[in-house]
């Protein structure tokens, strides 16, 4: 099986099987993840030759380290990172949905997504450690607020690593994805430019130094509606992540300007569904005065503690989101109690 033949076979493997993620190794069988279990399709070699066909994909000559691209293979879209392990070329490639979800169809708290309708602006945070899903959410976020809301006739700018959604719009240019590394410099430059791009609605790839904090909380007090992801497992551990990137001769100002902009806070964890895949649970912060009160004066703890009175405004610990998952058949009994107590551990 060589050249094009090995991609077709490739193509028709994540046709039938439909596995969450794919590793590659020339040389190697195809190993893959499929409800976060890794198989072996022991009849599907990557053959060394085929290697130049894989890289042209991405638009590569070689085989890069460390580095993230979106690849296209038959209709199959890839989110793709290339690294070296002891000395041989490797590839994890997470296979992405052909089309944007719904929000109604990946769950995606109803608080959230009011909060993503009807805000002019401030910062909305979706976090979750990797491979929970928030690309999926931030994209079917944005694609459903450019059709209805106050932004809908808008300008929607992304800053992504890499680029993993191709939305549609029935204006060409409604929304500019720009590749880190490939189209800018870092999240913090691509920020800036989004100011002069006459951008309303920004999504920053990731926050992860200090200087897309700062850009972030920055570009939601100028007027922008700003998205953003944290690789952080509860709300709280989210805002006391962001606020901890801040140098510490900012820090108050800082707080009180969070305070001000943070509009919404969504942690999503994946556990495994009645019947069979993943089903996304959720911890979601509304902020009230409350709140904005703890965060000001660093009270993480406080934070954690609004999420059970303040249900009324659509705040939601993970508790409450798993027994819903489970009144709604979608997860077992087991699985509501084994992460409830873990979540409690």
């Amino acid at each position: 099986m060589a050249g094009v033949s090995f991609l077709t076979h490739l193509s028709e493997f994540c046709a039938t099987q439909a596995p969450s993620d794919l590793l590659l190794q020339p040389g190697a069988p195809v190993h893959y993840f499929k409800h976060n279990r890794i198989g072996m399709e022991a009849g599907l070699i990557f053959p060394p030759e085929s290697v130049p066909e894989f890289l042209a994909l991405g638009g590569l000559t070689e085989w890069p380290r460390d580095r993230h691209l979106t690849l296209v293979l038959e209709g199959h879209r890839f989110r793709t990172c290339f690294y070296t392990a002891q000395g041989s070329q490797r590839a994890e490639a997470r296979l992405l949905p052909r089309d944007i979800p719904s929000v109604e169809s990946i769950r995606v708290p109803p608080a959230i997504v009011n909060a993503a309708v009807s805000s002019d602006h401030g910062l909305i945070l979706v976090c979750g450690q990797q491979g929970t899903g928030k690309s999926t959410t931030l994209a079917a976020l944005l694609q459903h607020i450019s059709r209805e809301g106050v932004h809908k006739d808008h300008h929607f700018y992304t800053v992504e690593d890499p680029i993993e959604f191709a939305f549609s719009s029935q204006f060409p240019l409604q929304f500019s994805q720009r590749a880190l590394h490939e189209d800018v410099e870092s999240y913090a430059t691509g920020l800036a430019t989004a100011l002069r791009a006459k951008a309303t609605v920004v999504l920053v790839g990731e926050i992860r130094e200090p200087e897309s904090a700062l850009a972030a909380i920055n570009t939601a007090l100028t007027g922008n509606l700003v998205f953003a992801t944290l690789h952080t497992g509860t709300v709280s551990l989210s805002i006391e992540s962001l606020l901890r990137l801040i140098p510490e001769s900012r820090i108050k100002s800082i707080q009180g300007l969070l305070a001000e902009v943070l509009r919404a806070v969504v942690c999503q964890r994946l556990v495994p569904g009645r019947e069979g895949g993943q089903v996304a649970v959720h911890e979601v912060l509304m902020p009230n005065s409350e709140v904005e009160a703890a965060i000001k004066l660093g009270n993480f703890r406080g934070v954690g503690a609004s999420l059970e009175t303040g249900l009324n405004r659509g705040s939601m610990p993970f508790r409450l989101s798993l027994q819903r998952a489970y009144e709604e058949g979608l997860i077992t009994s087991r699985i509501r109690d084994e992460f409830t107590a873990y979540l409690k551990s």
